[in-house]
């Protein structure tokens, strides 16, 4: 599937109303992190195809040294996300700024922003991070999902690519509808969320083939199922 086709596949898992609330760039997002996700996996069987970021752990004043930051411009980061919930491997995205007037308007209106500056590398965040808690990635190269190239094909197995697809919609589309119309959108994602949480499953089971030779192996397809409205 092209990247495009990926995008496709949300917006028809999500039903016509979800255009209404859904661009173009979250999907680019969120199927980055489903790919990223699955690309994990595979680097276990040494077969992942995607970049590696930079984790680091921010400092609770809000700013501090990037590790490696030495000669390289984080300015020109792809795009920096936040780890929300472990178990899931979920992320938030967080808005790269050009200056500290962008950060302050991100900080007065609640947004999750970071500011890179200095020589080395300086960051200073938009919130407050919990003390040793939190962990945030920098995107620095080229990854498989260019936002420039949704003609293309990701860098991963084609067999897959519908899988990656369907953990963009489940864990991240689907969670965004409830967000912004939990009474317009529920009884739908319940529905959906069910068949699609069933689908995946098998899918991923095939997956575990494809890195170890052997189902469950990896223990993706044993995850918890998805709970639409388990979002506290």
């Amino acid at each position: 599937m092209k990247i495009s086709e990926m995008n496709a596949y949300v917006f028809d898992q999500c039903g016509k109303q979800s255009r209404e609330v859904i661009d173009t760039h979250l999907l680019f997002l969120w199927n980055m992190s489903a790919l990223e996700h699955y690309n994990r996996q595979l680097a276990a069987s040494g077969k992942s195809m995607l970049a590696t970021p930079i984790p680091f752990t921010p400092d609770p004043s809000r700013k501090g040294a990037v590790p490696g930051g030495v000669g390289v411009n984080f300015s020109e980061a792809q795009f920096v996300r936040r780890l929300v919930d472990e178990a899931n491997d979920i992320w938030d995205f967080v808005e790269v700024v050009d200056d500290i007037q962008e950060l302050q308007n991100a900080i007065n209106s609640g947004r999750y922003a970071i500011l890179f500056y200095g020589t080395p590398t300086q960051y200073y965040l938009s919130w407050e991070p919990s003390a040793n808690e939190e962990t945030l990635e920098i995107w620095q190269d080229r990854d498989p999902l260019d936002a420039s190239g949704f003609g293309h094909e990701p860098d991963f197995p084609p067999r897959f690519h519908r899988m990656v697809a369907t953990r963009a919609t489940l864990y991240y589309a689907m969670p965004h509808l409830l967000m912004c119309d939990a009474k317009k959108f529920g009884a739908f994602v319940n529905m959906k969320a069910t068949l699609l949480g069933n689908e995946i499953k098998d899918m991923e089971k095939d997956f575990d083939w494809y890195r170890f030779g052997s189902p469950g192996m990896g223990g993706s397809y044993q995850q918890e199922a998805f709970d639409p409205f388990d979002l506290d």
